[in-house]
């Protein structure tokens, strides 16, 4: 595939599906993201793992394994953000780039830094088995502050640069970007990650799911405008289909995770037709998107990047189609109104989730 100087190939006629289709110029190596998603897991969920495995910490109190933000999220979603995050950014190129940058990697770094003061300060801080007592980090809990906050720190710098440089790149690359299924890989772990650290801190409020999507919702907001900052007010529109397309998934995983719900086989059984389902849903987006492709083409390597857009896309879909069948079917009481809601709202979720993805990631046809 030949490019031009922006990074956009010659032969371009509509928005990429794959952020894996943009000029090598755009991207950052791919060993680079590797090396990101590998140390951030081997740092974070490895090393509180072999905390937990030797026995370093209060084993009286929860471990490790209470909290959904540090296994489901240091272990699957931080990794997952790092790799696409760092892919998405390439390397810095303006004084602009360069500053704003380091402006959100510090601040970033700051947030996790007064995150970490506020609860060795506070009494009332849930107490946990890196957090024994008040005003006290064991061992464990002092390594996680440190990670805390130099990952927020990381966070912050890569997701300022990606920004800056959707700034001040040429429009139709920055259009690209937005309507590629790259930014749906970096919005959706994201999201998803301070959607189950919330649940961490609600665990017990009835109220919990409410608030949780409340507040998912106001960070899709927050990342919205961020966007439209970034790409241009012309933008708009995709940088809220981007959000949304990111924000059902989220929740929809988010969901999956709530407290007092048990799974059982009739759980597992109806969770898992309702994502065969999404798989077989979220082919219809994928033979679309890519226009005078055959489908072994878009499935194969000779088209970049379609192999993770494809799984990326896949995922969505079933997780949008899984979530509320699921948590109807593993509620204290199991009704059969409450399945037949739990199915209606699946799909549901699904059509939703498949109609803002091919709205975003579908090119448009071109006019005769």
């Amino acid at each position: 595939m030949l490019y031009n100087e922006s990074g956009v190939p010659k032969d371009f006629r509509g928005i990429l599906y794959s952020l894996g289709a943009l000029g090598p110029s755009v991207l950052a190596p791919r060993y680079r993201a590797v090396r990101a998603s590998c140390c951030v897991f081997c740092l974070g969920f490895g090393v509180l793992n072999i905390f937990t495995v030797l026995g370093i910490g209060d084993s009286r109190l929860p471990g490790l394994y209470t909290f959904r933000a540090a296994t489901v999220g240091d272990g699957l979603l931080l990794p997952l953000l790092a790799y696409s995050i760092v892919r998405s950014a390439g390397p810095c190129g303006s004084r602009f780039q360069v500053l704003f940058s380091r402006t959100g990697g510090a601040l970033g770094a700051l947030a996790g830094l007064a995150v970490q003061a506020y609860a060795l300060m506070d009494s009332d801080t849930r107490r946990d088995w890196t957090f024994p007592a008040p005003h006290f980090y064991n061992v464990p809990g002092w390594y996680h502050a440190v990670f805390l906050i130099s990952a927020s720190g990381f966070f912050g710098w890569a997701l300022a640069l990606v920004l800056a440089q959707m700034r001040e790149e040429a429009p139709v690359l920055a259009l690209g970007r937005i309507r590629s299924i790259g930014a749906v890989g970096v919005l959706v772990p994201g999201l998803a990650f301070l959607g189950l650290l919330e649940e961490d801190e609600l665990a017990g409020n009835p109220a919990i799911g409410l608030i949780l999507s409340a507040t998912m919702t106001a960070f899709g907001a927050v990342l919205c405008v961020a966007l439209a900052w970034a790409c241009g007010r012309h933008a708009i529109r995709w940088c809220a289909l981007a959000v949304l397309g990111s924000l059902l998934p989220a929740i929809a995983l988010c969901d999956l995770f709530l407290p007092r719900h048990e799974v059982g086989s009739s759980s597992a059984l109806l969770a898992g037709a309702a994502g065969l389902a999404a798989v077989f849903l979220s082919a219809g987006i994928m033979s679309c998107t890519i226009p005078r492709v055959p489908a072994a083409r878009v499935l194969g390597s000779r088209v970049p990047g379609s192999r993770g857009a494809a799984l990326c896309v896949t995922a969505c879909q079933a997780m949008c189609a899984v979530s509320p069948v699921y948590v109807m079917a593993s509620a204290e009481s199991v009704t059969v109104f409450g399945l037949a809601t739990g199915i209606v709202g699946s799909l549901l979720l699904a059509a939703c989730e498949f109609f803002i993805l091919q709205a975003l990631l579908c090119s448009q046809p071109r006019r005769a």
